[in-house]
């Protein structure tokens, strides 16, 4: 008896790391700012869910209320952005990021950095 409980300890210990789970991935939106003198590199990348996802990004570089540059992409399942803006050193700035999947609107992401 003793045998057949240790022998069903070590099949459900296999066992368990093989259970899937059915829930779906995040949307992952990675944003990053970086400045080079009075150049500021403005990147974006954006994971969706699976590889039919249609992504539609905007990428904005605000300084205040007023956009220094805008650029848009779009893909399917993933999208990658990486553009360049002149900037004004001391000046800080803050990299929008709007995304679509499948035509509908996700929350925007902000990064803000200082050149």
């Amino acid at each position: 008896m003793r045998k057949v409980a240790l022998l069903m300890v070590i099949i459900l210990v296999i066992a368990m790391p093989l259970t899937v789970s059915a829930a779906p991935r995040a949307l992952e939106i990675n944003p990053v700012l970086d400045f080079n003198g009075t150049t500021a590199a403005c990147e974006v990348m954006v994971i969706g869910n699976d590889t039919s996802e249609h992504i539609e990004v905007v990428m904005k570089l605000m300084h205040g209320t007023s956009c220094v540059k805008a650029w848009m992409n779009d893909g399917y399942g993933y999208v990658y952005m990486l553009t360049y803006a002149n900037v004004t050193k001391g000046q800080t700035y803050t990299l929008r990021i709007e995304v679509k999947v499948n035509g509908v609107a996700q929350q925007p992401v902000y990064i803000n950095g200082t050149c």
